[in-house]
């Protein structure tokens, strides 16, 4: 396979890039590593305070279409925002005082973007 740098662009506007079958797979082992990762290390139901770096050294730009663009697929950023909300969440359930999963994220991508949010 011939490596060409514009193979994943992102166009504000446009449909997100394909995503690869190997993707789609590194996302699913990404999204269950953090889950029993923060699992296991919350098992102590006394800690109140998990304090994590999440570094995405291939971060992407969120978001991917399937080959048809009938489908769209979170990135790695996304996986792992909504990943480690959730785990906070579930781990709340029924708890009268709360447990955090302090995460700072480090999206890294061979080409820097700034962009505001409206």
């Amino acid at each position: 396979m011939v490596k060409r740098s514009d193979k994943y662009s992102w166009e504000v506007g446009s449909l997100p890039p394909p995503i690869d079958p190997h993707s789609l797979v590194k996302h699913k082992i990404v999204r269950g590593y953090l889950e029993r990762y923060i699992q296991v290390l919350m098992s102590n139901y006394n800690m109140e305070k998990l304090t994590l770096s999440i570094v995405d050294g291939f971060a992407g730009g969120g978001e991917y279409a399937s080959d048809d663009s009938s489908q769209f697929h979170e990135g790695s950023p996304l996986i792992a925002l909504t990943t480690i909300a959730a785990k906070e969440a579930e781990l709340n359930v029924g708890r009268s005082k709360p447990r955090k999963v302090d995460a700072k994220y480090y999206f890294v991508e061979k080409s820097s973007v700034k962009f505001q949010l409206p």
